[in-house]
């Protein structure tokens, strides 16, 4: 999270906005509430473009408080066999040797890079982590662990501005195993 929140500050240094790794822009969110693997806040020209915008945000965000135990009524994503709510990202790649997608993990809901799993046009995310890290990869020290991220989009302009909000967790237990990162 930390490195992650290095390349947010220096793409902001270099882009003008800050992005997190995977983001094609500010503006994109990987991962969503609806099963697609990414949607848009594309900038908000009337305020019911922001108001459309700020929605989808929030109801990713929903999704993923969900997963992560933290709504009413819900016990959150506990095992690494269990359904979710959110569409999360694979950090490393699920094709990974170094950080294996569990045997048995529920198939849907975590795709493995967004250009793979058909939201052409986003950075490549994988590739964007292994660098922030050195070449290397981190492999969870769990047996049925796979770290997977999703990124709430950021929209708006001016006085309307609102950031991105990445969420990292291991899939071995999402709720006791998660981190994010608001600038």
């Amino acid at each position: 999270v930390k490195q992650a929140g290095q390349f947010y500050q220096d793409t902001a240094d270099e882009e003008g906005r800050g992005r997190f790794p995977g983001q094609e822009r500010f503006s994109t969110g990987l991962g969503s509430a609806t099963g697609s693997a990414s949607y848009h806040n594309d900038d908000a020209k009337t305020s019911a473009d922001l108001t459309n915008a700020k929605q989808a945000s929030a109801a990713h965000t929903t999704a993923i408080m969900k997963d992560l135990g933290l709504y009413t009524g819900d016990e959150g994503w506990k095992q690494f066999k269990d359904a979710h709510d959110a569409i999360w990202v694979s950090v490393f790649g699920k094709a990974n040797a170094d950080n294996p997608y569990p045997t048995g993990a529920v198939a849907t809901g975590v795709i493995d890079d967004p250009v793979v799993d058909g939201a052409g046009g986003i950075g490549n995310g994988p590739e964007e982590w292994k660098a922030l890290l050195g070449g290397e990869v981190l492999s969870s020290k769990f047996q049925d662990g796979h770290y997977i991220y999703s990124i709430v989009a950021g929209g708006g302009s001016g006085n309307d501005v609102y950031p991105p909000v990445l969420y990292v967790a291991d899939m071995e237990n999402v709720t006791q195993f998660n981190n994010l990162l608001e600038p």
